[in-house]
């Protein structure tokens, strides 16, 4: 796929994408590739990270694949270990592992608290964790990209998946609040707010019924594609964004406003 927008800066930089084993998030680690990023596929799934990884380099790339469990601060601290040892340094974080796929939708009323407690610690927490074990690297290096996965279903209080909802608003306002810490370093933070995405992993969590009526309701009447977010993605962690931080980018086709 030819990305909307090439940043040649990209190349040689290390980017370490979470839950990029599959869907949108392998698109991600393919298109950093592409750009000439040595990527590393941290994703929990340790034959899903490995087969993605070594695609990529059957392709050319440099890719490593890391078991990475995002709820655990040691799993985390062992993927950034390995990654020094392989790279020497972490250019790029994209945080995007989360829970969703497998949520049922319920009232809040009846949503289990240990799955609440559950999403929010995978969720908010995994985004925590990823990003205090590689920050410290990124500023005394004087530059570093951090782009995290929110939805843009904060937007409107999707109904049904409250934990999800409330998981992804605290990455919002984790977005700002870590990109005012880190003024002057060096290291920028932004957040992507993606609609449905289809993946082509078979729409994981989404029936055809579902897929039809976001559409309808989108001011852009068609699906949205992971090229849609891919070209913002590289934008971000190239030096073009250099001005740019603690922005929330909407990507959705209008589906908020509706």
């Amino acid at each position: 796929m030819t990305n909307p927008i090439h940043a040649d800066d990209i190349k040689g930089r290390v980017a370490v994408i979470t839950g990029s084993g599959q869907g949108i998030g392998r698109h991600f680690a393919e298109v950093l590739a592409a750009e000439g990023a040595a990527v590393v596929i941290a994703e929990r799934n340790a034959a899903k990270a490995e087969e993605t990884a070594r695609a990529l380099r059957n392709e050319g790339a440099r890719a490593i694949a890391v078991a990475t469990d995002i709820a655990e601060q040691a799993s985390v601290e062992a993927m950034r270990d390995a990654v020094l040892a392989e790279f020497g340094r972490i250019d790029i974080l994209v945080n995007n592992a989360a829970r969703m796929a497998d949520l049922e939708r319920r009232p809040f009323w009846e949503v289990p608290v240990d799955e609440f407690d559950n999403v929010l610690d995978i969720n908010i927490g995994g985004t925590f964790r990823v990003s205090r074990a590689v920050v410290p690297g990124m500023i005394d290096q004087g530059w570093g990209r951090i782009v995290n996965l929110s939805s843009s279903t904060i937007l409107m209080g999707h109904p049904l998946y409250l934990h999800y909802v409330a998981s992804k608003s605290a990455i919002d306002g984790m977005t700002r609040a870590m990109a005012r810490e880190l003024s002057d370093t060096g290291v920028t933070v932004n957040a992507l707010l993606p609609g449905q995405i289809v993946t082509g992993d078979g729409n994981i969590g989404q029936t055809d019924d579902a897929v039809a009526r976001v559409r309808a309701r989108q001011f852009v009447k068609r699906s949205g594609q992971v090229g849609d977010v891919s070209g913002l993605l590289v934008w971000l962690a190239s030096s073009a964004s250099d001005f740019v931080t603690g922005q929330s980018l909407v990507v959705d086709g209008g589906f908020a406003l509706g």
